[in-house]
């Protein structure tokens, strides 16, 4: 009986024992402390799925969260990704809110049996970071068994500044992980080259990437270049890599069509390539504080924040000791010969994608190299992924493989444990600044207030089954554009523009009106209200239009007074030879008033001004375009203290001046100027 028990218990024993060495509990442990690590960095309240408050703060994180919004709001649609909540009626795709569409996707098929407040994107941040981690030690562990350095190599990509950087700010962007899953293949290519896993993986790849970023393509098919030509290289399979090529585009192509992105109807933004670019000393320049150790180095122009590469110094003191060891090393020959493929792929990939990133202006530090000459095609493709200095994310992760997977084969085991410990501890206390900001960012609760504080207002017109749809009459300020929509989505109603990225805004037409639309005019084009027949209320600061009465709201407002466009003076601004004086405006000999730049539209207007000993003083012109557009007038009154001019105008005038001018050698006095439709 006992003997029987020995040997079960050492049966048990190896079990335990195998499990304790399986690469699961590694990956496992490495999950979890990299998911420790985001706790760390951002705290345990964002991951509450019901807290939805600290994703209002503006920016692009309320932009793909109110994208979820709506998406989850609007019906289900083909194909799948589109919703109709922020252009309507035009359809849009969840891509174009940079939202997760794969995560949207899932969260709205659960939704029915989701709370009415929820969030996906702090679960998203926590999954990036441990799928950052465990991809990254299955590249390492193709070259070193030693798991305890495996699990501190991985801590390096975990506090990559390149993704921390865009963690909670272009969200989906933080999932640099695939990445890492497609460089795999190229630092392990004996796991995918007697098998067909990597027609699959590649399919994995091509379906994910246009399931969370469209950047993402480009940089994935940049690596899957070289994963084809190592193909090449090793085993003359030049027919699977085309598949393999064919088969990655193919996967972006379905996906995105799946997601609506061949569907929305919106054009792609045709400017910026050049300015979002890579500077050529980006992988040493830690721009804007993202080091306690080094300086930030000079830039060119104030876009180029998009071209951050920044290694951190820990991963720093990893590549100099690589190199320095690499060159110094009796070994370089063999090492060289035994590795030339994936050397020379790996140089290409980099080599690609630095060049892409760089733009067709090259730079280093404030100054331009060379300006490139390229076929107007090849820039048209280009100014799709005009944020170019993105693509450098493939070189980043590219140095820091080769530099630990040097460092390895170079090093003895104890050696590079240490070596590596200490560059963690280095990289960390290197980024503990903004590691602190953020901390303090997200770390506290944060209460949402929105533009939108007229309660009764907002809330008679929830009520009201009649309004569906928001219409913006003008391009919104990007706060009150996140406000009003977010009150919209909030009551189940649509807005009609939103802040998209990478296309153009929807324009709308509004020369049909409708009683199922609330109309909202700014302060900045009030007197486009002169145009409709309209109900009007001032609310927030905004005029409201509706062709419904909302007889009890206190907010009712005579459009016309309000058009009624008046001019006091006590800045002395738009004046010479002549100073304002409690509130009057003297003007000297020779002296004149101009402005004030009004906005108004076509129409019939009286313009009355007020002062002393004008009538036979002053001489008035009216004009615009900075004076190279003069308009007639009629004079209907003039006394010595007051002209009343009638002003016909065929077409919107932006910037209307009425200037006076004093064409005597005494001084006269003005009081006021007043515009008034007729």
């Amino acid at each position: 009986m006992k003997r029987v028990l020995s040997i079960e218990d050492s049966a048990l024993e190896k079990r335990m024992q195998a499990i304790i060495k399986s690469k699961y509990v590694l990956y496992i442990i490495i999950a979890i402390l990299s998911a420790i690590a985001f706790v760390w960095i951002y705290g345990i309240r964002v991951l509450d799925p019901t807290y939805t408050e600290w994703l209002m703060r503006g920016g692009d994180l309320t932009q793909h969260y109110l994208g979820w919004k709506a998406y989850r709001m609007s019906e289900w649609m083909l194909p799948l990704g589109l919703t109709d909540a922020l252009a309507y009626p035009s359809r849009t795709s969840i891509i174009f809110t940079d939202s997760i569409p794969i995560f949207a996707f899932f969260a709205k098929l659960f939704s029915p049996i989701l709370p009415d407040s929820f969030q996906y994107f702090a679960l998203w941040g926590i999954i990036c970071f441990m799928l950052q981690g465990v991809l990254a030690a299955r590249i390492i562990e193709n070259y070193t068994k030693d798991r305890l350095t495996i699990i501190m190599t991985s801590l390096l990509f975990v506090f990559t500044p390149i993704m921390i950087f865009r963690m909670f700010a272009h969200t989906s962007l933080a999932g640099q992980w695939i990445l890492l899953l497609a460089l795999e293949p190229i630092f392990s290519y004996q796991k995918y080259s007697g098998n067909k896993k990597i027609y699959a993986l590649i399919c994995l790849i091509g379906v994910l990437v246009a399931s969370i970023h469209i950047y993402f393509v480009l940089m994935c098919g940049i690596i899957l270049v070289g994963v084809c030509l190592e193909d090449v290289l090793y085993f003359k399979r030049v027919k699977r890599s085309l598949i393999l090529l064919v088969i990655y585009f193919a996967a972006v192509c379905v996906t995105v069509g799946i997601w609506g992105g061949f569907s929305s109807g919106a054009s792609y933004a045709r400017e910026g390539l050049g300015k979002y670019s890579f500077n050529l000393n980006a992988l040493f320049n830690s721009q804007d504080g993202w080091s306690c150790i080094f300086i930030s180095l000079p830039l060119y122009g104030n876009g180029q924040y998009e071209g951050i590469a920044y290694l951190g110094a820990g991963c720093i003191f990893i590549l100099l000791l690589a190199v320095l060891a690499f060159i110094s090393s009796s070994r370089i020959k063999n090492i060289v010969r035994a590795h030339w493929r994936e050397a020379g792929v790996l140089l290409l990939i980099s080599f690609l994608a630095v060049m892409v990133a760089v733009s067709p202006r090259i730079t280093y530090g404030d100054k331009v190299i060379a300006e490139l000459q390229f076929p107007e095609w090849m820039i048209k493709i280009w100014m799709m992924f005009r944020s170019t200095g993105r693509i450098a994310w493939v070189l980043v992760y590219v140095v820091m493989l080769c530099a630990i997977i040097l460092l390895i084969k170079l090093f003895h085991k104890r050696m590079i444990l240490t070596v590596v410990m200490f560059s963690v501890v280095l990289q960390v206390y290197d980024l503990h600044g903004v590691i602190s900001i953020l901390q303090d960012r997200f770390g506290q609760t944060y209460e949402y207030h929105s533009a939108l504080q007229d309660t009764d207002f907002w809330d008679s017109v929830a009520g009201n089954s009649e309004i569906e749809h928001i219409v913006f009459t003008t391009q919104m300020e990007k706060g009150a554009l996140f406000a009003f929509t977010d009150w919209a989505l909030s009551n189940h109603k649509t807005v009609s523009s939103f802040h998209f990225a990478r296309v153009d805004m929807i324009e709308q037409d509004l020369s049909v009106l409708s009683p199922d639309n609330l109309y909202v005019f700014t302060k900045e084009n009030q007197s486009e209200c002169l145009k409709y027949d309209l109900n009007y209320y001032l609310v927030d600061g905004y005029i409201i239009g509706c062709l419904q009465n909302f007889e009890n709201s206190g907010n009712a407002i005579d459009i016309v007074a309000l058009m009624r466009k008046s001019w006091t003076f006590g800045d002395n601004q738009y004046v010479r030879n002549g100073e304002d004086i409690q509130g009057e405006r003297w003007l000297y000999e020779g002296g004149y008033s101009y402005g004030p730049y009004w906005s108004v539209t076509s129409g019939d207007y009286l313009v009355t001004i007020e002062g002393e000993n004008i009538q036979e003083k002053a001489q008035i012109v009216i004009y615009s375009q900075g004076g190279n557009l003069h308009h007639d007038y009629e004079v209907l009154e003039s006394t010595a203290d007051t002209f009343v001019l009638s002003l016909s105008l065929e077409n919107d005038v932006e910037d209307i001046e009425i200037c006076v001018y004093n064409t005597s050698k005494s001084s006269i006095k003005l009081k006021s100027i007043e515009l008034q439709i007729r």
